[in-house]
């Protein structure tokens, strides 16, 4: 298991990261529409913050919000 901490190889863990997140997210969405339950379930998925693909040199830590959702009549 990789630690969710990116302060330092930023770029490097999130590429290691997205990848289990990914896996674990898309496994959830299908079971769900396998079962007929993705219409009727929301998920949500949320995080502290994220950071930019790009770091500007004057905001080198440039953060935002981040979520998703799929499922429930949307458009995920």
């Amino acid at each position: 298991m990789f630690p969710w901490d990116t302060h330092r190889n930023h770029f490097d863990a999130v590429g290691r990261l997205c990848g289990v997140l990914d896996a674990g997210c898309s496994t959830l969405i299908d079971d769900l529409r396998g079962r007929a339950l993705l219409d009727t379930t929301l998920i949500v998925w949320m995080g502290e913050f994220g950071r930019a693909a790009h770091q500007p040199p004057e905001r080198p830590r440039s953060l935002w919000n981040s979520q998703s959702g799929a499922g429930s009549g949307t458009d995920g």
